[in-house]
């Protein structure tokens, strides 16, 4: 399967045509961009990790091409031993800064 690339689209709507209605996904930043492109995703929970990752080889949260941008408006803000957890909800598709 490695390398095989998964229409977003028609796996959320075979997933909500066998009962699913709510997906928690924890990555891979091709599938996270994938599923906010397609408008799959109206809420995101982040848990921010007390550390620096400094390499160009640096995974990042998101990986894709275009100049989309998106905007989301916080909700929620919590620690927890020692991580921050921010929760944030879909707000709307914004023009490039």
């Amino acid at each position: 399967m490695d390398g095989e690339k998964v229409c977003t689209l028609r796996m959320m709507e075979e997933l909500w045509k066998r009962g699913v209605k709510s997906l928690m996904v924890e990555g891979g930043s091709k599938l996270n961009w994938s599923l906010i492109l397609n408008g799959l995703v109206d809420e995101l929970i982040i848990i921010h990790h007390p550390m620096v990752v400094g390499s160009l080889e640096a995974p990042t949260f998101v990986e894709g091409s275009g100049n989309t941008f998106f905007g989301f408006k916080i909700e929620s803000v919590e620690v927890l031993d020692g991580y921050l957890i921010t929760k944030w909800n879909f707000d709307k598709v914004m023009k490039k800064p």
